[in-house]
């Protein structure tokens, strides 16, 4: 299996119209192994020999539809074929059957699928052609291919090792094809079915050479628990901009429809409250904001000129957005060391290279996340995402890579599904059962990837930022103008252009030249823009202020408020229960009093001292009792206080 999915990348521009072909055969409520049934009569047809074996029938559809199809799956196929005496088997070969078709209506559908991605290949050219590039037709199918193939494969194969760790890092030709796709082919109609068809229609192909994927394929995902990491919460709150959070609303969308159920950890949430007040303590002046780290919530927050109050509003409703799209926040369940296995070593692993802190915020939070999967699952686990219970789905490479080799190494299990796994593996794998409940999701996958490769570097980001530092320093550019530059959407595509035509990095040189050219693209723009901030800077602190002090009482009120119902509730619940385990007690004493015979040698003081220490037990049994209800009540309302998430 391992050779044929080698083989199998090595697809050619042709292969697209058959992976279309496949895609368009999924749309019509084909399932995933009778989609190649067309395809593989029309090879047999071809074929001039009599009787084949099965590398024959494989290598004649390889041959006129350039794709490979794995022999175990063709041997599935050939038997469904045989049931409908398409086939005829006998001796291990195979030959015509009496009902094989004259013509199984390939070339007529495969034509037009042809002319659509002709059309995207001329567009692809023209589009270069226009940014100076000259680029043929065969090689702008070549192009779109070969980008289609990075940005997928690796993904669908769950390799961890060649998964695309920075979509930035692309070459001029494929900063092209980015550049087209997001801002062109998206734009078009036409042209977006057709991309839409070729990118579905290669995670259709691409996952049948998943092992796994033939033992799974009727199997749901229904009672599979995802929860999510706080970058995935940050692209579907929108705070890494428009395309992310398409992708993982739809995302969302997608597992719910399949029957997971979308979780955060409280970990997290406290994670993302700490990484908005980081950001908002600095993003008060424009020094502060030159000092955060550059990431892509600090670049969607630049561009789009958020203020502090800005800040403060998302903090203060992160958790009621975070249930308005369908994320629900989970306490992590307490340590069970057996379960958990060695945190101080995945702690190793996790923490960074440089400082080896253990300690570090995020890698703890990534330790806890981890451990709380392993404690939900019990120890138990599975090969197949549809039977292991839970998963903590991130896109951070770094803790897939490490948390899966840890986990390998501490189980000696390297069949059993990792508790860590990519977000777009999991998703892949609802889309493949339920391709009707998101029918852009690949596409959407493909345009954040687009943008993504749009965007320059991380290592390019620091640089910039570094040397803008340095003109503060030596009053060539003022805090006001930095924080212009930094919010301007042509910044972006001149760092992108520099990072591409040189190997060696962007130098200083080219630095200064790009914010000449902004501050010359912006002119008088630049020069309001800085009077307007300064104007509004006053006004934007006071605001935040307030915005923090009404957000606070609103906490504030919010909490009492579910104070008081889980305290009702609790009582309700702790009253009825003890209530009636009391009542219970006293009359089964009035029972045993009323039934048991009392001697006859008693006179009635002894009698009546009798009934009253009976009496008494009983009242002192239930008075036990009612202490027990008192702090049942109290143990529910913690439970119902986590459950509500009440905040401190």
């Amino acid at each position: 299996m391992s050779n044929e999915s080698e083989k199998a990348s090595d697809l050619n521009p042709g292969s697209l119209v058959t992976i279309a072909f496949l895609k368009a055969r999924l749309d019509s409520g084909d399932d995933h192994l009778d989609l190649f049934m067309p395809i593989m009569l029309d090879a047999i047809g071809g074929m001039t020999a009599i009787h084949f074996g099965l590398s024959d029938i494989q290598n004649a559809i390889s041959l006129a539809h350039g794709v490979l199809i794995p022999q175990q799956a063709l041997s599935m196929l050939l038997k469904r074929a045989e049931k409908k005496q398409l086939i005829r088997h006998e001796a291990g070969r195979y030959d015509r059957g009496p009902r094989f078709p004259t013509n199984p209506g390939v070339d007529g559908q495969k034509a037009f699928i042809r002319n659509a991605q002709d059309r995207l290949a001329t567009a692809l050219s023209d589009y270069a052609t226009s940014r100076g590039v000259v680029i043929q037709l065969s090689a702008a199918a070549e192009l779109i291919l070969r980008f289609l193939q990075k940005t997928h494969l690796p993904v669908l194969r769950q390799d961890t090792e060649s998964l695309l760790t920075d979509a930035r890092s692309v070459g001029f030709q494929e900063l092209l094809v980015a550049e087209f796709i997001y801002s062109v082919a998206n734009s078009n109609p036409d042209l977006r079915e057709t991309l839409r068809a070729m990118a579905e229609g290669m995670v259709l192909y691409y996952a049948i050479f998943r092992p796994a994927f033939h033992e799974t394929t009727g199997r749901s995902l229904r009672g599979l628990k995802v929860f999510f990491d706080s970058r995935l919460v940050i692209q579907a709150l929108g705070w890494e901009g428009a395309a992310a959070e398409a992708l993982m609303r739809d995302t969302l969308t997608l597992l719910q429809g399949e029957g997971v159920s979308c979780l955060v950890f409280d970990a997290t949430v406290d994670e993302l409250h700490r990484i908005l007040r980081r950001i908002r303590s600095a993003w008060a002046t424009a020094s502060g904001r030159e000092q955060l780290r550059p990431t892509d919530m600090t670049r969607f927050l630049h561009l789009s000129q958020a203020s502090v109050a800005d800040l403060v509003e998302m903090d203060s409703i992160l958790e009621s957005k975070m249930r308005s799209i369908g994320l629900v926040m989970r306490p992590t369940p307490p340590r069970i060391p057996r379960y958990t296995l060695d945190e101080a070593k995945l702690a190793d692993r996790l923490a960074s290279s440089e400082t080896h802190d253990t300690s570090e915020p995020r890698v703890v939070h990534d330790v806890n996340c981890i451990a709380g999967i392993l404690t939900i699952r019990h120890g138990e686990n599975s090969a197949h995402l549809e039977n292991c219970t839970a998963i903590f789905a991130t896109e951070n490479i770094k803790v897939i890579r490490n948390g899966s080799e840890w986990y390998v190494e501490e189980t000696n299990d390297d069949v059993g599904l990792s508790p860590v796994g990519h977000i777009r593996g999991v998703a892949t794998t609802a889309w493949l059962k339920k391709p009707e409940l998101c029918r852009d999701i690949a596409l959407e996958d493909l345009l954040v990837l687009c943008s993504s490769a749009l965007r320059p570097r991380q290592e390019t980001w620091t640089r910039f930022y570094s040397y803008l530092d340095k003109q503060r320093e030596h009053d060539n550019l003022s805090s006001d103008e930095i924080a212009s530059l930094l919010s301007s959407t042509i910044v972006d595509r001149l760092l992108k252009e520099a990072e591409t035509s040189s190997n060696d990095g962007v130098d200083s040189a080219t630095l200064s030249e790009i914010v000449a050219q902004v501050k010359e693209a912006h002119g008088a723009d630049l020069r309001s823009q800085l009077e307007a901030e300064r104007t509004a800077s006053s006004a934007a602190l006071l605001r935040a202020s307030e915005t923090e002090r009404l957000a606070q009482e609103k906490i504030m009120v919010r909490n009492a408020k579910l104070r008081n119902q889980n305290a009702k509730v609790a009582r309700i619940v702790s009253d009825s229960v003890f209530g009636a385990i009391a009542i219970a007690l006293f009359l089964g004493s009035v029972v045993i009093f009323i039934t048991q015979p009392f001697p006859r040698n008693l006179n009635l003081a002894a009698s009546l001292a009798t009934i009253g220490v009976a009496i008494a037990q009983v009242l002192f049994l239930i008075k036990d009792v009612w202490g027990v209800r008192q702090r049942a009540e109290n143990w529910l309302f913690d439970r119902f206080a986590a459950w509500t998430a009440i905040e401190e």
